[in-house]
């Protein structure tokens, strides 16, 4: 719970922070991915620690860090503090996911696996339907600082809890993979390099070296983790069509998903005008179907790939009609539910599907490797929306003829960052860099729709392998 609240109480306190700290586009999104990059990055390392040491330990030893690491985001007095801060409580929150996920699933009786699984599933939709709702009321009332508190609050909580009910188990000890783990690391944080180095978009010359870089590292990660003993990765999840499938699709909704949540409270608070906390209770209505629609998936245990892929397509209709939302307007809400009944339908049906598609024995690796590809998709998903709305944001900064200071404050609001200071000889500027930052934005939701009907054409391809002979089921 507190992973996931941390994650979608972010993006409704985004505009805010960018007002007070006057961050760029760069600044805004590595704030809206540390998190996610950096727990997605180690929640494989993370699931060895707990294999290692113990459910408990695991868990007590990263909550003591993420309440560490969000008192200091509570004080920070710039951009730089901030996202310092956001890493460490992605370094804190590895654990959460992965830990929790593989501890329900090993506590469940094989035929309930698959149940206990979309209940976690639907636990997770509720803390991201309060937390924006919680985020975007207390920012209104005294401040995004504030959230940091309130998280600090429930960790402490969370503490007790462990403290009180969870066993010290430990399992059989194992060698850690640290060259799949630093390479793991590495690519993800390659990616994020290229695409938010620099408040610009980036250079070809950045994006083919960037785009090399991953290429190579994936390649030796393949021959590392096929060679080991132990590899971090669920290498097995991979070998396997359906499996692969599973994995990719889960991370390309994730990636959709955080990459419209990102830009359309960007949109509700810059272009529109709502408070964080209106923006919040609009966009209520994009996650709360999520709490419904993923205990739904579960109950049609015959159908779940199926399922799987109409979430997405669902989702991708959602995104494509996005530009005829016209929000605070009441269809608004009808589209926007779209993405919520995607991401619950999806999300429960695919980490279903995986859960029993995997022996009992490796759910911990299996769950570490889903919680791993969800948690990247999402920190992806920004990342790769905010370069193409900075891409396009460039191209009108090319036609400007004011000076470069001002040229410059324009390309960071037409880009999503803070917004134009109002004087009298800045409205006109003011209202390009809005229409300029809502076609982008137009632009980054059809390429995320796009992204999800791949992700759904491709899922649905599953349905026509062959089934294997002893095929876990």
């Amino acid at each position: 719970m507190a992973g996931a609240l941390t994650i979608s109480m972010t993006p409704a306190a985004l505009p805010e922070m960018a007002r007070e700290l006057g961050m760029n586009r760069a600044e805004m999104q590595w704030i809206a991915t540390g998190y996610p990059a950096v727990a997605g990055s180690l929640q494989l390392a993370a699931a060895w620690f707990s294999d290692r040491f113990g459910v408990r330990p695991a868990l007590l030893t990263s909550l003591v860090i993420f309440a560490v690491a969000t008192a200091c985001g509570a004080l920070a007095a710039d951009a730089t503090t901030l996202i310092v801060a956001r890493v460490a409580q992605g370094v804190g929150g590895s654990a959460l996911a992965p830990v929790t996920l593989a501890f329900f699933v090993g506590q469940s009786a094989e035929e309930r696996r698959a149940r206990a699984v979309s209940g976690w599933a639907a636990t997770a939709a509720v803390a991201t339907t309060a937390g924006p709702l919680i985020s975007g009321l207390l920012t209104d009332l005294w401040g995004w600082r504030f959230l940091h508190l309130l998280l600090i609050g429930e960790s402490v909580f969370a503490l007790a809890l462990c403290c009180m009910s969870l066993p010290a188990q430990i399992t059989t000890p194992t060698k850690p993979d640290i060259a799949g783990m630093g390479l793991c690391t590495a690519i993800i944080g390659t990616i994020l390099c290229t695409l938010l180095g620099s408040s610009e978009p980036p250079a070809p010359r950045v994006a083919a070296y960037g785009t090399a870089a991953v290429i190579a590292a994936v390649i030796v990660l393949v021959y590392i983790e096929k060679r080991s003993n132990d590899p971090v990765l669920h290498i097995a999840a991979y070998r396997d069509p359906v499996r692969r499938r599973l994995l990719l699709s889960l991370s390309a909704l994730f990636a959709v998903n955080s990459g419209f949540l990102f830009f359309s409270y960007i949109d509700l608070v810059h272009l529109r005008g709502l408070s964080a906390f209106q923006a919040s209770l609009l966009l209520g209505s994009a996650s709360a179907p999520a709490i419904i629609t993923a205990r739904l998936a579960s109950r049609y245990s015959t159908s779940r790939l199926s399922i799987a892929s109409l979430g997405l397509a669902i989702m991708a209709g959602s995104l494509f009609l996005t530009h005829l939302a016209d929000p605070p307007n009441p269809r608004s809400l009808a589209i926007y539910a779209g993405t919520g009944i995607g991401l619950g339908l999806t999300n429960s049906a695919a980490l279903a599907e995986l859960t029993i598609r995997t022996a009992n024995s490796k759910s911990g690796r299996s769950a570490a490797t889903a919680a791993t590809m969800s948690m990247l998709g999402g920190a992806l998903g920004p990342a790769l929306a905010g370069t193409l709305v900075a891409a396009h944001a460039a191209r009108w900064r090319q036609s400007l003829k004011v000076p470069v200071s001002l040229s410059e404050a324009a390309y960071r609001a037409a880009s999503g960052g803070a917004p134009l200071k109002a004087g009298p000889d800045s409205q006109s500027l003011i209202v390009a860099a809005h229409q300029t930052l809502g076609e982008g934005i137009n632009q980054a939701f059809l390429a995320l729709g796009t992204l999800s009907l791949l992700a759904g054409i491709y899922m649905a391809t599953a349905r026509l392998l062959p089934r294997k002979q002893g095929e876990t089921r």
